[in-house]
């Protein structure tokens, strides 16, 4: 096996990686997750979330209130869980 055969094999088994990766993401984290899910992966309060998501997120676009919940999407989802870790 040549050197750029090599590379390519490399390059698609990372490319798989990503991919389960991607997958297991989306399996874990919903694609809307309501405040209380945030607040129980990170330990922090729902209302220092709450606050922290209002002065620092783009309302309807981030985050959006339905049926008495504020909910964030699943990119700020991540990102906040990212943050406490």
């Amino acid at each position: 096996m040549n050197n750029e055969e090599q590379i390519l094999n490399e390059l698609l088994a990372l490319k798989v990686l990503m991919k389960q990766q991607s997958d297991m993401i989306q399996m874990f984290i919903p694609t809307k997750a309501p405040i209380s899910f945030i607040a129980q992966q990170t330990g922090k309060s729902r209302h220092a979330l709450r606050n922290y998501i209002m002065r620092n997120y783009e309302p309807e676009r981030d985050f959006w209130k339905e049926s008495g919940k504020i909910f964030v999407a699943q990119n700020v989802a991540i990102d906040l869980i990212k943050r406490s870790a």
